[in-house]
């Protein structure tokens, strides 16, 4: 994963090298977390605003 500070947001490389998109709203422990932690998580696809479509990790938690 890549660190969210100080946006908010940061991208997490999926099984495939894919990066995907994350909130730090959808972190589960932040304070456990650091940039090129390996860490599990759920794909939600975004389905309003402009960002429909693409996909979104929530649930984010170390491993």
């Amino acid at each position: 994963m890549t660190w969210p500070w100080p946006f908010g947001y940061g991208f997490i490389k999926d099984g495939n090298g894919e990066q995907i998109f994350f909130h730090i709203s959808g972190v589960e422990d932040f304070g456990s977390l650091y940039e090129g932690a390996e860490v599990k998580f759920t794909v939600r696809v975004l389905t309003e605003g402009k960002y429909a479509g693409k996909p979104m990790c929530i649930g984010v938690t170390k491993i």
